[in-house]
């Protein structure tokens, strides 16, 4: 009750204010509405009459804040002689005086304002997180509230120290900042129109109060003024409305009418904006509008281009085109030609941007606005409109979805805002979708939807129930079962002794099985099923028998036992290579985590959940997908801006090369003279051998481990591009090392263990590795052959090569616990092939199948950090 005579008192000085200003507010009086308070007809306002208008001498701009006496007390202050002050952050203190200050022009009028706001600048940052994670919304708070902290930062406490009793620390807090930033950015009107008449008869524009030549070093980032009375119409976009100057009893008024006429005891609303975006709403006013049509949805092309190829500058350069760009989603326009466009320039192939770049010519541009033909690329089209779906499902993802219940009205504006942005991409995948069936249909090409469809077959139609045994696999189950019956005739009990007739009875019942599911469930689970027929390969293992019949086999049945030992090595080397990753994974959640949170909380990673989830259990440190790969991570991500996953992940890379060159350093340079004989620690027959190659030992082990320990730096990227002059120093010690070691490696592979197996596979990497950094270093330092793919490619090459003496140790303790020679020569193999396919499989899984076409690597969508 004493709140609702505190507010009603509080209403009536404001009339009373508005009374002696002049203000003509006869058709309309303030009431409470829904929205707060608010503009009530108090008589019929017809279509284009004044419904309500205020002198613009009563009007709260930047000239007036400056002419008021705390506003020259801060353009006197030497903290703003000093610094400058923004008109921002004059209007902000003259608002903080005024509301404190009875004196004021304004005190009546600033009283009236709320004490608190609704937009999301007052929201808690985990309230911020959860509402509004995964939007464009969540950028433009933080940036917000940086900027209004930045002119905070920029006089008090200087002012606060000065004038202590004019400008009290306890009143011009940050907190009370933030009610005047958000009190003008909800209440505010443009200056532009303060320059237009509503019924001009004639008259010429009045000169409004300009700022002096003192006053003209303020930075006027504030082109907005607050009006009394006029700020307490509420909004409705459905309503349109004019402001503008008009004379009143001889004065020049700011006035407001309605195109619409609007009965007695109705509200007399406002128009913000019909263009105002749900973001600009909520980050201006704390509300946001259902079913907006202005909704956008910004993205932005994330690209390094400083390895764009010289092609494609030039073409979008043609163009007219922006990496650095932002594209409006909306549902008026789901997918933005210019952003299509710059899609099919990065998607292209260069072979096929070449002939499509000089056949255009200026026109590429609009030619680009319709998709590429196939005749220039078969997979351009494809490939951007995959590239859009992609991002948006993964933002989708990102969206939490809106709950329109919610208690609170923040939480119920939030949820309206992040509504707007699924239904925009909602409707933009239903437009990729249309698109692409329609350019399928249009150049005969088949969807991925329909190969699926069309290999599924319906029993009923296309298959008689009279010929499902006829089929092949119908008779090998009869021949099999026919089989199977004969051998049990011959041998009775026998046959559960024979492993080979084991295996036949097991394919009799999948195959029994898969009859019976066939006829069960009408073929649902028949084609998952029938994998279990695979097992009928191992019938070829009959063929083994063979070789214990014939002697002049003998041969090939040891061939045969040492593919068998290779089998079991690659068995327990993926056992123990996954016990050593599990451990890193429990070190990396049990140290790194927490510094990975502390980080989060410092704002370092923004709205990036994955970041925070890198090391949040051992199942995100050892997963393999986009987020992140345990071995090689360097090679995963080139133009990765650094995000903690990648960072914890390259610590292991580089932790393991390093661990083994100092396991080198220490053991072949200080160790191996008086405490462990070279080769005892690894096998005794290495011993004799390593004591007839010693020289070539040593210097074989001392440089390659420095080769390996300076390898991984020189592939990490953000180490090439903040030290690039380390980077090339490191690169010839690497050059000199890796050729060394590689020589003096093939010469100590002569004496290798392993057999000759392990001798071909030791010596094999070593012309492997000498190759590889030889190419590597001829492509940069040669200005003739100079080729930077080919030296980056040659030289990734070479760090794997090196890495083999990490994944040679990995693997060495099975050779150690089981037969050490057959062992040890299918290791001399795999150590360095193993790492071969890794490194394949890193750049053909995250960098794009790109050798028939060469296409370069597209980057993703993201949203930008624009302004509101």
């Amino acid at each position: 009750m004493a709140a609702a005579d505190e507010s009603r008192a509080m209403i009536e000085a404001f009339c009373k204010w508005c009374q002696e200003q002049s203000c003509e507010m006869s058709r309309v009086r303030i009431e409470q509405t829904s929205s707060g308070l608010g503009l009530l007809a108090a008589q019929d306002i017809k279509a284009g009459e004044i419904g309500l208008s205020v002198p613009i001498d009563a009007l709260l701009t930047v000239a007036a804040a400056a002419k008021t006496e705390i506003g020259q007390t801060v353009l006197s202050s030497a903290a703003a002689r000093n610094r400058g002050v923004s008109a921002q952050a004059l209007m902000y203190i003259v608002m903080l005086d005024g509301w404190h200050n009875p004196a004021s022009r304004w005190h009546s009028y600033l009283r009236l304002i709320p004490a608190t706001h609704n937009d999301p600048l007052w929201w808690t940052d985990s309230e911020r997180q959860e509402r509004l994670a995964g939007t464009q919304l969540f950028h433009e708070a933080a940036r917000h509230m940086a900027q209004l902290r930045d002119v905070y930062d920029s006089l008090f406490p200087a002012l606060s120290q000065q004038l202590p009793s004019v400008f009290p620390a306890e009143r011009y807090t940050f907190q009370a900042f933030l009610w005047a930033r958000s009190s003008l950015s909800s209440r505010c009107f443009s200056n532009k129109q303060l320059s237009t008449w509503l019924h001009s008869d004639g008259h010429e524009l009045p000169e409004l109060p300009a700022l002096e030549t003192e006053e003209k070093s303020l930075v006027n980032d504030c082109p907005a003024a607050l009006c009394p009375l006029l700020d307490i119409t509420n909004h409705n976009p459905d309503v349109e409305v004019h402001v503008g100057l008009v004379r009143s009893a001889g004065t020049i008024h700011l006035g407001i009418s309605a195109t619409s006429a609007v009965a007695t005891g109705c509200e007399f609303f406002n128009n913000y904006g019909s263009c105002r975006t749900n973001l600009q709403l909520l980050l201006a006013h704390g509300f946001a509008v259902p079913k907006n049509s202005a909704d956008t949805l910004p993205v932005k092309i994330r690209s390094d281009d400083s390895t764009r190829p010289e092609l494609q500058r030039k073409a979008l350069e043609l163009a007219g085109l922006n990496t650095a760009e932002v594209h409006e989603l909306s549902l008026s326009d789901l997918l933005p030609v210019k952003l299509l466009a710059l899609l099919r320039i990065l998607c292209m192939s260069l072979d096929c941007l070449d002939m499509y770049y000089v056949k255009e010519g200026a026109a590429l541009l609009q030619k680009l606005q319709s998709p590429v033909p196939v005749e220039y690329c078969d997979r351009c089209e494809m490939q951007v409109l995959s590239t859009l779906e992609g991002q948006l499902l993964n933002q989708k993802s990102r969206i939490r979805p809106a709950d329109m219940s919610a208690a609170s009205a923040p939480e119920r504006h939030a949820a309206v805002y992040r509504a707007g942005q699924l239904e925009i991409i909602s409707e933009a995948l239903k437009e990729i979708q249309r698109r692409r069936k329609h350019f399928c249909g249009e150049n005969g090409l088949l969807e991925e939807s329909e190969e699926e469809e069309g290999a599924e077959v319906d029993p009923e139609e296309e298959e008689p129930e009279e010929e499902k045994w006829p089929r092949p696999a119908g008779v090998k189950r009869r021949r099999y079962g026919v089989e199977y019956a004969m051998w049990c005739y011959v041998k009775r009990l026998k046959v559960l002794r024979d492993g080979m007739l084991v295996i036949d009875l097991f394919i009799i019942v999948c195959g029994l099985a898969e009859v019976v599911m066939s006829e069960a469930s009408g073929n649902v689970f028949v084609e998952n099923f029938s994998l279990l027929r695979v097992m009928r390969i191992a019938r070829i293992a009959r063929l083994l028998k063979l070789f214990r019949r014939f002697s002049y086999l003998k041969e090939l049945r040891k061939l045969l036992s040492m593919a068998t030992s290779c089998m079991r090595t690659l068995c327990w080397s993926f056992i123990f290579c996954f016990m050593v990753m599990t451990i890193w994974a429990m070190l990396m959640v049990d140290l790194v985590q927490p510094l990975i949170m502390e980080l989060g909380k410092a704002g370092e990673f923004g709205d990036c959940e994955q970041c925070l989830r890198a090391a949040a259990s051992e199942f995100d440190v050892l997963e393999v997908g986009n987020r992140g790969f345990v071995l090689f991570p360097a090679l995963l991500q080139p133009a990765s801006k650094g995000l903690m996953a990648s960072r914890a992940m390259n610590f292991l890379f580089v932790g393991g090369a390093v661990l083994v060159a100092l396991y080198s350093w220490a053991v072949y340079g200080a160790l191996t003279e008086w405490l462990i004989p070279l080769g005892r620690s690894v096998h005794p027959d290495m011993e004799a051998a390593f004591l007839t190659e010693k020289a070539s030992i040593y210097l074989h082990a001392l440089t390659s481990a420095t080769a390996l320990a300076i390898g991984p730096f020189q592939v990490i990227p953000s180490f090439r591009r903040t030290h690039m002059f380390g980077h090339r120093w490191a690169g010839r010690v690497y050059f000199l090392c890796g050729t060394i070691g590689s020589v003096t490696g093939g010469m100590v592979a002569l004496k290798a263990q392993g057999g000759v197996v392990g001798q071909v596979g030791f010596m094999c990497l070593s012309v492997a590795w000498t190759l590889s950094n030889v190419i590597g270093f001829a492509a940069i330092a040669f200005p003739k052959i100079r080729s930077v793919p080919v030296h980056e490619r040659a030289m990734q090459i070479s760090c794997a090569l090196a890495y083999s003496a990490v994944s040679l140790r990995i693997m060495l303790p099975v050779a150690i616990l089981t037969e050490f020679q057959p062992v040890y020569g299918a290791i001399a193999w795999l150590c360095w092939t193993v790492n071969l396919v890794i490194l394949e499989f890193i750049r053909c899984h995250f960098q794009g199948t790109g050798a028939k076409d060469a296409t370069p690597k597209i980057a993703t969508l993201e949203p930008t950090e624009t302004s509101a």
